[in-house]
């Protein structure tokens, strides 16, 4: 009897001594919880950020992860793994932590105090596209025919009798592509990617003065359009809410329309191919990447324009470009970009009167 009752206090005392221990070491608590409005004070690379949001999850110190939310174009849900976690008094905590690829890094730092998420982000673009880059000079042949320029068009229609505005396609599209690359330079200047990931262009302020040589050229906000490159894509993020103040009013009742999809689309980034050489860059969409907008220009650009009495004349132009991506085998269109050289006005501001008045006269002989 003896025996057992000091074996029971000696086993009593290691199991007194084991709780002390654990409680001495104290665990790591589980902080996950999302934050978001005004739980999250959201900065990316110095400049606030609203309408994202932040997920914390921990297990451990040694397996902490935090989610970035409608933050990163292209990104939707980027989530930084590893954090280095400290500490702080009661349930407040601050980590560091980075995530990083070939393209773009971004590092977080942050702590939460009192249960509000201080968060600076910060995002470093590394692709190639960075840099200055401007529209690519219209090339021609020897007969001095266009061969290629800075609109990128390639479009294989779905029979060889398709036409738009009563012209082949096989006529309408090089037309549009020779007018269009000599146009675009005299409106567009230049093309700004910048390594924190933001887009600036500078751009004719008039639209008046084209050709004159006597334009202003103004720069867009840094804050309208962010950029991120991702799997040979480069996805653009526009601030709607800056470029169209009201943009608002104009979704209410038409998620039918899949407009709602689109503007979400726009403001989380919308993906262009992106092919990259060394004599420049090329970021174009593909018919997938078009098809969704095309209910919501038929839905809701063709009646505004209807409305216009300056613009209803385009409705059928616009009817048959729908019709042309809808059904092409094959469409692709954007900007074929070279880098950036300061010079005087484009030459083809010279070119533009001939071309323009060339292509007048083929549309009366339609």
């Amino acid at each position: 009897m003896k025996n057992r009752f000091l074996w029971l206090l000696i086993l009593g005392m290691a199991l007194f001594a084991s709780c002390s221990d654990d409680d001495d070491k104290d665990p790591f608590k589980n902080y996950s919880a999302d934050y978001s409005a005004d739980k999250l004070d959201l900065k990316l690379n110095g400049m606030d950020i609203t309408g994202a949001s932040v997920a914390f999850n921990s297990i451990n110190k040694e397996n902490a992860s935090v989610t970035l939310k409608g933050l990163i174009p292209g990104e939707s849900a980027l989530e930084i793994k590893n954090l280095v976690v400290t500490e702080l008094s009661g349930d407040d905590y601050s980590f560091i932590g980075e995530n990083k690829n070939d393209d773009r890094t971004v590092s977080v730092e942050g702590a939460v105090k009192s249960g509000v998420l201080s968060l600076k982000t910060g995002f470093k673009v590394t692709s190639k596209v960075v840099g200055e880059w401007q529209l690519a000079p219209v090339e021609t042949d020897d007969s001095g025919a266009p061969l290629s320029s800075g609109l990128y068009m390639n479009v294989i229609p779905e029979a060889d009798t398709s036409t738009i505005m009563g012209l082949p396609v096989s006529m309408f599209i090089p037309m549009v592509s020779n007018i269009g690359g000599q146009i675009l330079p005299m409106l567009l200047k230049k093309v700004e990617f910048k390594d924190n990931g933001t887009l600036i262009a500078t751009y004719l302020e008039n639209m008046d003065e084209m050709g004159s040589g006597e334009g202003n050229f103004v720069q867009s906000s840094e804050e309208l359009v962010r950029y991120n490159v991702k799997d040979g894509q480069i996805y653009l993020s526009i601030n709607i809410a800056l470029l169209i103040p009201d943009m608002a009013s104009l979704l209410i009742g038409r998620s039918e329309m899949g407009l709602e999809e689109m503007m979400n689309m726009v403001v989380n980034g919308i993906p262009l191919k992106l092919d990259i050489n060394e004599g420049g860059i090329r970021a174009y969409v593909d018919q997938q990447m078009m098809l969704p907008f095309m209910n919501p220009i038929r839905e809701l650009l063709i009646p505004m324009m209807q409305g216009n009495e300056d613009m209803k004349e385009l409705v059928p132009l616009v009817y048959d470009v729908i019709r042309l991506v809808e059904k092409s085998k094959t469409i692709e269109l954007g900007l074929d970009l070279v880098p950036y050289v300061e010079a005087e006005q484009p030459q083809a501001s010279m070119a533009l009167p001939r071309t323009i008045k060339e292509t007048v006269h083929v549309l009366q002989l339609k």
